[in-house]
């Protein structure tokens, strides 16, 4: 089964921000995290799976994984990796965004981009081991994101769709990052400051799905995608998704596919 890296294991201070230069001399098993990362490659190679598709590790690749993203790392040869993990909250919403917009991938920089990337890596370490300010850090995070969203406007088909209403948007990049959590409708409607029973109609008007609907909508594309591109079994997919029983994944799976998971991954199956 593939391991969960959580926020406060893996990042742990107030900033919610953590960069971090390290070698790995091995492989690193199939996992996935609540926050995102970005690993730019400083030497060595290996190869990184990402949702079952393989990409090739250098000297001045970058890679981008959002929560929702299973990954790792194999054939490490002495891999020299800057990393930077950040969670949600330190960004603000307009970043939030755009990053909703982003794929995960890996690619590789050109050599201004990969000096630009080095040096803002390294003013982030810097004040991560140094305990600068959160504006600072936060400044700094925000250099380097917008060093990546150029980058990747470049090489991805980037559109992000917007609600027309502010809370609609925040609420809708909120169920996204936390849909395997399973949020209610008093959760979210708390989250963007409404009360119940305005955000639900609210979010039905913007949306034309109820809440309920529009999740189990994202928890059963999220089940398709790991279903075409990982290895995953059913049974961790159900509970990766946010299920807590199978039997009612696998009804809800075939109720909106028209075949079990099983049988879909057969036929949709990436190679990888």
């Amino acid at each position: 089964m593939s391991k969960l890296h959580t926020i406060s294991e893996s990042i742990g201070n107030k900033e919610q921000v953590r960069a971090e230069t390290k070698v790995i001399y091995k492989n690193y098993p199939l996992h996935r995290h609540e926050y995102y990362e970005l690993e730019l490659i400083l030497g060595g190679t290996g190869i990184m799976v990402l949702n079952g598709k393989n990409y090739a590790l250098k000297k001045g690749t970058i890679t981008f994984t959002t929560p929702n993203d299973f990954h790792e790392i194999k054939n490490v040869k002495n891999l020299f990796i800057c990393n930077i993990s950040f969670s949600a909250l330190a960004l603000n919403q307009d970043f939030m965004a755009k990053l909703i917009a982003i794929n995960a991938f890996a690619s590789v920089l050109d050599e201004n981009s990969f000096k630009r990337h080095c040096r803002l890596g390294s003013l982030l370490e810097e004040a991560h081991k140094t305990n600068q300010s959160s504006e600072y850090v936060y400044s700094l995070l925000d250099c380097y994101l917008i060093q990546l969203i150029s980058f990747v406007s470049l090489i991805q088909d980037v559109k992000t769709k917007k609600a027309s209403n502010t809370s609609i948007q925040n609420a809708l990049t909120y169920l996204k990052l936390n849909f395997h959590e399973n949020p209610t409708l008093e959760q979210v409607a708390k989250y963007v400051h409404l009360s119940p029973n305005y955000f639900s109609s609210l979010f039905k008007t913007e949306t034309g799905q109820s809440l309920k609907l529009y999740l189990a909508g994202l928890k059963l594309n999220y089940s398709a995608n790991l279903l075409k591109t990982t290895n995953l079994s059913v049974t961790d997919i159900c509970f990766a998704c946010g299920y807590t029983s199978l039997p009612n994944f696998l009804k809800s799976f075939k109720n909106k596919y028209g075949t079990s998971p099983l049988k879909y991954r057969k036929a949709t199956k990436l190679e990888v």
